[in-house]
Protein backbone atom coordinates (compact mmCIF):
# COMPACT_ATOMS: atom_id res chain seq x y z
CA UNK A 1 0.00 0.00 0.00
CA UNK A 2 2.81 2.44 0.84
CA UNK A 3 4.18 2.66 -2.74
CA UNK A 4 0.70 3.37 -4.12
CA UNK A 5 0.18 6.18 -1.60
CA UNK A 6 3.66 7.65 -2.11
CA UNK A 7 2.97 7.92 -5.84
CA UNK A 8 -0.25 9.84 -5.18
CA UNK A 9 -2.82 7.10 -5.62
CA UNK A 10 -5.81 6.30 -3.49
CA UNK A 11 -6.23 2.76 -2.19
CA UNK A 12 -9.27 0.51 -1.77
CA UNK A 13 -8.73 -2.44 0.58
CA UNK A 14 -10.94 -5.53 0.56
CA UNK A 15 -9.80 -7.72 3.44
CA UNK A 16 -10.49 -11.41 3.76
CA UNK A 17 -13.75 -12.00 5.61
CA UNK A 18 -11.85 -13.41 8.60
CA UNK A 19 -9.69 -10.28 8.92
CA UNK A 20 -12.29 -7.52 8.46
CA UNK A 21 -12.20 -6.41 12.11
CA UNK A 22 -8.40 -6.19 12.09
CA UNK A 23 -8.51 -4.18 8.88
CA UNK A 24 -11.12 -1.83 10.39
CA UNK A 25 -8.77 -1.21 13.33
CA UNK A 26 -5.96 -0.37 10.89
CA UNK A 27 -8.32 2.02 9.11
CA UNK A 28 -8.98 3.70 12.48
CA UNK A 29 -5.21 4.21 12.82
CA UNK A 30 -5.17 6.00 9.45
CA UNK A 31 -8.00 8.24 10.67
CA UNK A 32 -6.12 8.93 13.93
CA UNK A 33 -3.07 9.87 11.85
CA UNK A 34 -5.27 12.43 10.00
CA UNK A 35 -4.88 10.80 6.61
CA UNK A 36 -7.34 12.69 4.38
CA UNK A 37 -10.69 10.99 3.88
CA UNK A 38 -10.90 8.94 0.72
CA UNK A 39 -7.17 8.26 0.44
CA UNK A 40 -7.42 4.78 1.98
CA UNK A 41 -10.81 3.11 1.75
CA UNK A 42 -12.11 -0.23 3.00
CA UNK A 43 -14.87 -2.36 1.53
CA UNK A 44 -16.06 -5.70 2.86
CA UNK A 45 -17.90 -8.61 1.36
CA UNK A 46 -17.28 -11.80 -0.54
CA UNK A 47 -14.52 -11.95 -3.09
CA UNK A 48 -16.96 -13.34 -5.65
CA UNK A 49 -19.10 -10.19 -5.44
CA UNK A 50 -17.06 -7.28 -4.06
CA UNK A 51 -13.68 -8.49 -5.29
CA UNK A 52 -15.05 -9.15 -8.76
CA UNK A 53 -16.60 -5.69 -8.84
CA UNK A 54 -13.29 -4.13 -7.90
CA UNK A 55 -11.38 -6.02 -10.59
CA UNK A 56 -13.84 -4.89 -13.25
CA UNK A 57 -14.26 -1.27 -12.06
CA UNK A 58 -12.91 1.18 -14.67
CA UNK A 59 -11.41 3.51 -12.03
CA UNK A 60 -9.20 0.79 -10.58
CA UNK A 61 -5.91 0.85 -12.46
CA UNK A 62 -3.82 -1.49 -10.32
CA UNK A 63 -4.43 -4.57 -8.18
CA UNK A 64 -2.40 -6.20 -5.44
CA UNK A 65 -3.68 -9.59 -4.32
CA UNK A 66 -2.58 -12.04 -1.66
CA UNK A 67 -4.38 -15.37 -1.53
CA UNK A 68 -4.95 -18.67 -3.26
CA UNK A 69 -3.44 -19.74 -6.57
CA UNK A 70 -6.83 -20.25 -8.22
CA UNK A 71 -8.15 -16.81 -7.27
CA UNK A 72 -4.84 -15.15 -8.11
CA UNK A 73 -4.77 -16.68 -11.59
CA UNK A 74 -8.33 -15.48 -12.25
CA UNK A 75 -7.47 -11.97 -11.04
CA UNK A 76 -4.27 -11.93 -13.11
CA UNK A 77 -6.17 -12.91 -16.25
CA UNK A 78 -8.83 -10.21 -15.70
CA UNK A 79 -6.17 -7.57 -14.99
CA UNK A 80 -4.22 -8.66 -18.08
CA UNK A 81 -7.37 -8.48 -20.21
CA UNK A 82 -8.02 -4.94 -18.93
CA UNK A 83 -4.39 -3.92 -19.42
CA UNK A 84 -3.92 -2.75 -15.82
CA UNK A 85 -0.99 -3.33 -13.50
CA UNK A 86 -1.20 -6.18 -11.03
CA UNK A 87 0.92 -8.06 -8.55
CA UNK A 88 0.01 -11.41 -7.04
CA UNK A 89 1.32 -13.12 -3.94
CA UNK A 90 -0.08 -16.62 -3.97
CA UNK A 91 0.56 -19.94 -2.27
CA UNK A 92 4.15 -20.87 -1.61
CA UNK A 93 5.96 -23.40 0.52
CA UNK A 94 8.55 -21.07 2.11
CA UNK A 95 10.98 -23.78 3.22
CA UNK A 96 13.50 -23.53 6.03
CA UNK A 97 16.70 -25.32 5.00
CA UNK A 98 18.92 -26.54 7.82
CA UNK A 99 22.49 -27.46 6.81
CA UNK A 100 24.97 -29.47 8.85
CA UNK A 101 26.79 -26.35 10.06
CA UNK A 102 23.62 -24.58 11.24
CA UNK A 103 23.10 -23.23 14.74
CA UNK A 104 20.33 -25.68 15.67
CA UNK A 105 18.76 -23.44 18.32
CA UNK A 106 18.50 -20.61 15.81
CA UNK A 107 17.22 -22.96 13.09
CA UNK A 108 14.54 -24.37 15.41
CA UNK A 109 13.47 -20.85 16.40
CA UNK A 110 13.24 -19.84 12.72
CA UNK A 111 11.23 -22.94 11.82
CA UNK A 112 8.79 -22.53 14.71
CA UNK A 113 8.33 -18.80 14.20
CA UNK A 114 7.90 -19.23 10.45
CA UNK A 115 5.43 -22.09 10.79
CA UNK A 116 3.39 -21.20 13.85
CA UNK A 117 3.40 -17.41 14.33
CA UNK A 118 -0.03 -16.11 13.34
CA UNK A 119 -1.07 -19.75 13.80
CA UNK A 120 0.45 -20.40 10.39
CA UNK A 121 -2.32 -18.34 8.78
CA UNK A 122 -0.23 -16.20 6.47
CA UNK A 123 0.99 -16.63 2.94
CA UNK A 124 4.61 -16.59 4.07
CA UNK A 125 4.22 -19.33 6.69
CA UNK A 126 6.86 -22.05 6.64
CA UNK A 127 5.32 -25.31 5.48
CA UNK A 128 8.49 -27.28 4.75
CA UNK A 129 11.64 -27.85 6.78
CA UNK A 130 14.49 -29.51 4.91
CA UNK A 131 17.19 -30.85 7.23
CA UNK A 132 20.47 -32.54 6.30
CA UNK A 133 20.49 -36.16 7.40
CA UNK A 134 23.48 -35.90 9.77
CA UNK A 135 21.68 -33.42 12.04
CA UNK A 136 18.10 -34.59 11.53
CA UNK A 137 17.70 -36.37 14.88
CA UNK A 138 19.23 -33.53 16.91
CA UNK A 139 17.13 -30.95 15.06
CA UNK A 140 13.95 -33.00 15.47
CA UNK A 141 14.51 -33.42 19.20
CA UNK A 142 14.97 -29.67 19.72
CA UNK A 143 12.03 -28.86 17.44
CA UNK A 144 9.63 -31.18 19.27
CA UNK A 145 10.78 -29.87 22.66
CA UNK A 146 10.32 -26.21 21.66
CA UNK A 147 6.97 -26.92 20.00
CA UNK A 148 5.67 -28.45 23.22
CA UNK A 149 6.54 -25.20 25.04
CA UNK A 150 4.20 -23.11 22.88
CA UNK A 151 1.34 -21.59 24.88
CA UNK A 152 -1.97 -21.69 23.05
CA UNK A 153 -5.09 -19.67 23.82
CA UNK A 154 -6.56 -16.18 23.50
CA UNK A 155 -4.02 -14.37 21.34
CA UNK A 156 -4.86 -11.04 22.99
CA UNK A 157 -3.36 -12.27 26.27
CA UNK A 158 0.33 -11.50 26.84
CA UNK A 159 1.28 -14.98 28.03
CA UNK A 160 -0.16 -16.68 24.92
CA UNK A 161 2.20 -17.39 22.03
CA UNK A 162 -0.29 -18.81 19.50
CA UNK A 163 -3.96 -18.03 19.08
CA UNK A 164 -6.82 -19.89 17.43
CA UNK A 165 -7.35 -20.71 13.79
CA UNK A 166 -9.65 -18.16 12.16
CA UNK A 167 -12.28 -20.46 10.66
CA UNK A 168 -13.57 -24.04 10.49
CA UNK A 169 -12.45 -24.21 6.85
CA UNK A 170 -8.89 -23.23 7.83
CA UNK A 171 -8.92 -25.75 10.69
CA UNK A 172 -10.03 -28.55 8.38
CA UNK A 173 -7.24 -27.66 5.95
CA UNK A 174 -4.62 -27.74 8.74
CA UNK A 175 -5.93 -31.08 10.01
CA UNK A 176 -5.70 -32.50 6.49
CA UNK A 177 -2.03 -31.46 6.38
CA UNK A 178 -1.43 -33.32 9.64
CA UNK A 179 -3.09 -36.45 8.25
CA UNK A 180 -0.88 -36.20 5.15
CA UNK A 181 2.16 -35.78 7.40
CA UNK A 182 1.26 -38.85 9.43
CA UNK A 183 1.37 -40.91 6.24
CA UNK A 184 4.75 -39.54 5.14
CA UNK A 185 6.70 -39.01 8.37
CA UNK A 186 8.12 -41.79 10.57
CA UNK A 187 5.69 -42.72 13.37
CA UNK A 188 8.19 -41.58 16.01
CA UNK A 189 7.51 -37.96 15.10
CA UNK A 190 5.33 -35.94 17.47
CA UNK A 191 1.82 -34.94 16.44
CA UNK A 192 -0.61 -32.86 18.48
CA UNK A 193 -4.35 -32.92 18.69
CA UNK A 194 -7.22 -30.49 18.26
CA UNK A 195 -7.86 -28.36 21.35
CA UNK A 196 -11.52 -27.81 22.15
CA UNK A 197 -11.86 -24.89 24.57
CA UNK A 198 -15.62 -24.35 24.36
Amino acid sequence: MAPALIYGNTVVIKPATETAVTCAKIMACFADAHLPKGVVNMVTGSGAVVGQGMIEHPNIQGITFTGSNATGKAIGQKAFDRGIKYQLEMGGKNPVIVANDADLDLAVEAAITGAFRSTGQKCTATSRVIVQEDIYDAFKEKLVQKTQEITIGDSLKKDVWMGPIASKQQLDQCLSYIETGKKKVPPSFFFGETINRW
